[in-house]
């Protein structure tokens, strides 16, 4: 397991949210928790493809990792405003997402 910033935070950060998701109310589960942990998947397999390559290639993903990570910070807004998550876990999450997103840009900043 790579131990960059990036990833030891996406790592955290994704156990946090799985067990969040697991305590949506049943009808959640099958929508807005499938959307959070599936968008939560493909950012961390586009880092890991990332990290593969180089040039061209590692930007498209890094690009594509950036939508997802727009994606999570929609599907965590609905979650909060369902009332799914508090508005402490909405705080931490957002606080999480954001730090991640600026190690982010500056992977994509250094590799354009």
């Amino acid at each position: 397991m790579l131990k960059t910033p990036i990833f030891v935070k996406t790592y955290d950060f994704m156990l946090w949210l799985l067990q969040k998701t697991q305590r949506f109310p049943r009808n959640a589960r099958w929508n807005l928790s499938a959307w959070l942990e599936n968008s939560m998947g493909k950012f961390l397999s586009y880092l890991v493809a990332a990290n593969q390559y180089a040039g061209k290639v590692r930007y498209s993903e890094l690009e594509k990792a950036d939508i997802e990570l727009t994606l999570i910070r929609y599907w965590l807004r609905a979650a909060h405003d369902l009332k799914y998550i508090d508005f402490n876990a909405y705080s931490y999450a957002s606080e999480a997402v954001n730090e991640i997103g600026r190690l982010l840009g500056a992977w994509k900043k250094i590799s354009y």
